[in-house]
């Protein structure tokens, strides 16, 4: 349990001591952006000021920041809005009542409108559903950036270009997708293949989409990329993640209870190319790695750049519905090498157990 966390109020005026504070030195002397998580927002006492929080575990504080004073914050934190993804230092918000999408970067307060969720390809069962993913594959200020949203109960696949994109567009057959009820359970921009490479039961398999043209995106001939032997001992449930960093992919399956949805144990396995009909490799270790795994675009840091992290260890923090219709939040440090789950604590700031609270790597214009 923290035992000295502090509240930290930084005005934007002072931006520039928030970008020493959430960064670390790269091998080339570059600035890293350590990783913070969202957290619910609070108001200035007296007033209607909203105050943007996050909880960075490498200075074990609350880090906020308030209210810049445009009508644009006040949209983000809407009764009726939700956020579905963060990627690249944005955070991606729908309206759960118009279907209207935006993202939104809290350092810098600017908003970007995506297209909304209407008309062709979604069909009535689509719009029923939020999007519970949407990722980048880059800052959306870059002219190729890509949007990839995962939606419906089928969760199948769109994307479009941030600002520039007025519908979204199917990946794939979309229709011939929804036949086979194929389910994508998770997706992540790899920057080394300039590829989105998704998981996707039903079979199961790993799909890739090569991006590098961002108007017409193409197929990559991947195939089930090995079978994955685990200890299934138990009565248990398993969730795919997949984490992409430099030029490695890994898959990461949390296990858990059915019952609370109680962490068992965390598998890594190491994905290197098409070498179908061979096992994936299962990771004894993490090596200098730290993974950030959740409703975010998961993504992994080296330790020994942020010591104050834990090594060789997972980071979660995700929410979904369970059976009966309640979200519930698990937060939680998993020791890869001693296979121990703990915890993660910080300050309360009127939590509640429905609010997402994804990863978020700032980013500063």
């Amino acid at each position: 349990m923290m035992s000295s966390a502090l509240v930290r109020l930084i005005s934007h005026k002072f931006l520039g001591r928030c970008r020493k504070l959430c960064s670390g030195g790269g091998s080339n002397g570059e600035l890293v952006a350590s990783p913070w998580m969202m957290l619910p927002p609070s108001y200035i006492p007296g007033g209607r000021d909203m105050v943007y929080n996050f909880y960075s575990p490498i200075k074990d504080e609350v880090v906020s920041l308030n209210n810049r004073g445009g009508k644009e914050e006040t949209r983000v934190i809407h009764s009726h809005n939700m956020v579905v993804g963060s990627s690249h230092g944005w955070l991606s918000v729908i309206n759960g009542s118009t279907k209207g999408m935006f993202l939104s970067n809290p350092i810098s307060g600017r908003l970007i409108e995506l297209p909304p969720i209407a008309g062709k390809p979604f069909s009535a069962e689509d719009t029923a559903f939020c999007p519970w993913k949407v990722i980048l594959s880059c800052s959306p200020d870059q002219e190729d950036c890509l949007a990839l949203m995962i939606i419906g109960c089928s969760e199948r696949v769109a994307f479009c270009r941030p600002g520039r994109s007025n519908k979204w567009t199917p990946l794939g057959d979309w229709f011939e997708e929804k036949k086979g009820f194929r389910i994508c359970l998770d997706y992540v921009y790899s920057a080394a293949r300039k590829s989105f490479i998704g998981f996707v039961h039903w079979p199961v398999e790993l799909k890739g989409w090569d991006v590098s043209d961002p108007l017409s995106p193409t197929p990559l001939p991947l195939n089930w990329l090995g079978r994955i032997k685990y200890n299934n001992s138990g009565v248990c449930f398993s969730s795919p993640y997949l984490v992409a960093h430099s030029d490695q992919l890994f898959l990461v399956r949390r296990h858990y209870k059915a019952q609370g949805r109680q962490t068992i144990s965390y598998y890594v396995y190491r994905v290197d190319g098409d070498h179908s009909g061979e096992e994936l490799e299962l990771c004894s270790s993490l090596d200098d790695l730290v993974m950030f795994v959740g409703l975010n675009h998961s993504f992994a840091v080296k330790a020994s750049l942020f010591p104050k992290l834990k090594p060789n260890s997972i980071y979660f923090s995700d929410a979904r519905f369970t059976s009966n219709f309640f979200q519930t939040q698990i937060i939680e440090v998993f020791d890869y090498q001693n296979k121990t789950c703990s915890p993660l604590y910080f300050p309360s700031l009127h939590l509640n157990d429905i609010t997402p609270m994804p990863w978020f790597t700032p980013a500063f214009d």
